[in-house]
C-alpha cells in the first residue's frame, strides 16, 4: 500500500462513527457550544485567517488540527462547499422531553416548537436558526418522518443547532398530552384556522406546532391542539414556506413575551 492509499484509509478510520461538519460558522459554533466530542479539525492550508481563532476556540479541547489541501477537504466533506474548514465530531445528542420540561419550570415564559414531518434539511436548519434567535427553549421532532441533524442542517442553521435543545420522540400526540399535563398550551399553525396568530395572547407556557408544507399538521395532532392559528395572506399562492411561516410566528411570540416582561418590570 502506497502513502496515498494509507492516507485515504486513515481518513475513513477517523470519520467512522462520527459526522463531518463543515463551514466556518458551523465549526466555530461547535467549538463555542462544547457539546460534542471533537475528533479533529481539517483546515485548508491557505486559511491562515482562521488558524489563530480556531486554535483559541479549540484550546480547551486539545483538538488535533490537520492542515490539508483542497482535494483532501473535498474528499472528507464529500462536497467542495466547505469554506476550507471541517470538523470530525460525535453525532448530535438529543435531549429527553423530561429534561426539556424541567428546564422550563423555573422560567416565567417558555416557548417550545414542535415540528410535524419537516423533512427538508434547509427548512429544518433555517427553523432552528430562527428558534434560537427568538428565544425558543427547545424543539420537538418525531423519531420517524423527520429530518436528521445532519451537516446540511448544521450549515443551514449557521451552527445554531449546536446551542439548541432538540427532543426526538416516538409519538408527537403522546408528547402533546404530556406537555398539557405540565401546563403547556398547544397552538397549531393551520392555514384553514379562523384565528389570526397576531390576535392570540400566547400563554406563559406555549408549544407552537408546525406541519409540513404539503400535508400540514396530521389529523390526530391537530385535534389535540388547544388553539389553531393562521397567518393571514393573499390567495395568490397556496402557502408560505414552512421556515418563513415559523419565523413569523416565533417573532410574534418573542415580541409579545418581551412586551409583557417590560410591562411587569
Amino acid at each position: 500500500m502506497d502513502r496515498k492509499e494509507q492516507r485515504g484509509k486513515g481518513l475513513k478510520a477517523s470519520i467512522r462513527d462520527a459526522e463531518v461538519i463543515y463551514g466556518t460558522n458551523p465549526v466555530k459554533e461547535i467549538l463555542k457550544a462544547g457539546r460534542r466530542e471533537i475528533k479533529c479539525i481539517y483546515l485548508l492550508e491557505n486559511r491562515r485567517d482562521l488558524i489563530k481563532e480556531i486554535q483559541n476556540l479549540s484550546s480547551n479541547f486539545r483538538v488535533k488540527i490537520i492542515h490539508a489541501d483542497r482535494a483532501t477537504l473535498d474528499r472528507v466533506c464529500s462536497t467542495s462547499l466547505h469554506q476550507g474548514i471541517a470538523a470530525v465530531v460525535a453525532p448530535y445528542t438529543f435531549f429527553h422531553i423530561d429534561s426539556l420540561i424541567s428546564n422550563c419550570k423555573h422560567k416565567k415564559n417558555s416557548i417550545l416548537l414542535m415540528l410535524d414531518e419537516i423533512t427538508d434539511p434547509m427548512n429544518f436548519g433555517s427553523i432552528i436558526r430562527s428558534s434560537l434567535l427568538f428565544g425558543v427553549d427547545g424543539i420537538i421532532v418525531q423519531e420517524k418522518h423527520s429530518c436528521p441533524v445532519s451537516a446540511v442542517v448544521c450549515r443551514a442553521s449557521a451552527g445554531a443547532v449546536e446551542h439548541t435543545d432538540i427532543v426526538r420522540t416516538v409519538n408527537l400526540v403522546n408528547t402533546v398530552k404530556k406537555l398539557k399535563e405540565d401546563g403547556f398550551w398547544i397552538y397549531g399553525a393551520e392555514s384553514t384556522a379562523s384565528d389570526s396568530f397576531s390576535n392570540i395572547d400566547f400563554s406563559e407556557k406555549a408549544v407552537i406546532v408546525m406541519g409540513s408544507e404539503g400535508k400540514g399538521i396530521s389529523r390526530l395532532l391537530r385535534e389535540n391542539c388547544d388553539v389553531l392559528i393562521k397567518i393571514p395572506t393573499t390567495d395568490i399562492i397556496d402557502s408560505l414556506n414552512v421556515s418563513v411561516a415559523t419565523g413569523i410566528i416565533l417573532f410574534n411570540c418573542f415580541m409579545k413575551v418581551k412586551s409583557t416582561s417590560s410591562l411587569s418590570n
